[in-house]
C-alpha cells in the first residue's frame, strides 16, 4: 500500500508535461559533447529524472510483487517464506556490478542468462570466467534485456527509432570494462589486493556510490529522456490510491 501511494503521489506531481518536449529533447540526451553549453537547469533535470525514474520503477515493481506476494499468501497458494525480497540491499550499490548483480532485482535473470551462457561458452567457446568470456556474456545479459526492454517500449506506444533502451542496456557492459580497469589501475598502483567486501574501506564504498550515482546520471537519460517527451502526464497506475483515500471514490 506505501509503494502504491508513494507511486500515485510521483504520477500527480508529474501531471505538467507542457515543458517535457524541450526539457528532455532529443539534444539534451549527450553530456560530455556539449558542457560548454549545459546550463544548471539541464544539470538539476538530469538528477532530478534519473532519480525519479529509478525510484518509480523501484517502487513499481515492489508493489506489483508484494501484490502478488499478499494475493498468494492470502488465498493460502503459497507460503511467506517462498517471497524472498526482490531487491537486496541500497548498501550494495558502491559498484555497478554489485548493483546489478546483488541489488537489481534477478525477474529475468534464467531467462537471460542461460542462453546468454550457451552462446558465450557453446557457440562462440569462450570459458565464461576469462576476461573475454565474461564480458561477452555481459554484454549477452544486457543485449538479450534490452530487446526485452524494447519490445516494452513499443507496446506502450513508442517508435522503434524512438526508443534508446537497446543502447542503454549494452552500454551497461561498458562500465563494468571502465570499473574493473580502474580497480585493477588503483591495486596495481597501490600494491593492494582483493578484498572481500566486509573488508573494504568505507571512502573506498563512497566513492564507488558516487561512481555508480554518477555512471547513470550519464547513461539514462538516453532511455527515460524518450519517455518523458511522450509522457502526457498519465499516472503509473490505473487508477489513484491518493484520490481513493480522500474522495472514496
Amino acid at each position: 500500500m506505501i509503494t502504491g501511494i508513494l507511486l500515485d503521489m510521483i504520477s500527480m506531481a508529474g501531471k505538467d508535461t507542457s515543458r517535457n518536449a524541450v526539457l528532455f529533447a532529443e539534444n539534451k540526451v549527450p553530456f560530455f559533447s556539449r558542457l560548454g553549453e549545459i546550463t544548471s537547469e539541464d544539470i538539476a533535470i538530469r538528477i532530478m529524472s534519473s532519480l525519479i525514474a529509478s525510484t518509480v520503477t523501484y517502487l513499481l515493481f515492489q508493489f506489483l510483487y508484494s501484490g502478488g506476494a499478499v494475493l498468494t499468501v492470502g488465498l493460502g497458494l503459497g507460503h511467506v517464506q517462498e517471497w524472498r525480497p526482490l531487491f537486496g540491499e541500497f548498501t550494495e550499490i558502491w559498484s555497478l556490478r554489485n548493483t546489478w548483480n546483488k541489488f537489481w532485482h534477478q525477474g529475468m535473470g534464467t531467462s537471460l542468462r542461460v542462453p546468454a551462457h550457451f552462446i558465450t561458452v557453446k557457440i562462440l567457446r569462450l570459458p565464461k570466467h576469462s576476461l573475454f568470456g565474461g564480458y561477452a556474456y555481459a554484454l549477452l545479459v544486457f543485449g538479450l534485456s534490452g530487446l526485452v526492454h524494447v519490445v516494452g517500449d513499443i507496446a506502450s506506444g513508442m517508435k522503434f527509432r524512438e526508443t534508446s533502451v537497446m543502447h542503454w542496456f549494452l552500454i551497461q557492459a561498458l562500465g563494468f570494462v571502465l570499473e574493473d580497469l580502474f580497480i585493477a589501475i588503483y591495486r596495481k598502483i597501490t600494491g593492494t589486493r582483493n578484498r572481500h567486501p566486509k573488508n573494504i574501506p568505507t571512502w573506498q564504498k563512497a566513492v564507488g556510490f558516487a561512481w555508480v550515482f554518477s555512471w547513470m546520471l550519464w547513461t539514462l537519460p538516453a532511455w527515460n529522456y524518450p519517455i518523458a517527451r511522450k509522457s502526457e502526464g498519465e499516472g503509473v497506475l490505473p487508477f489513484s490510491i491518493v484520490e481513493f483515500l480522500v474522495s472514496g471514490r
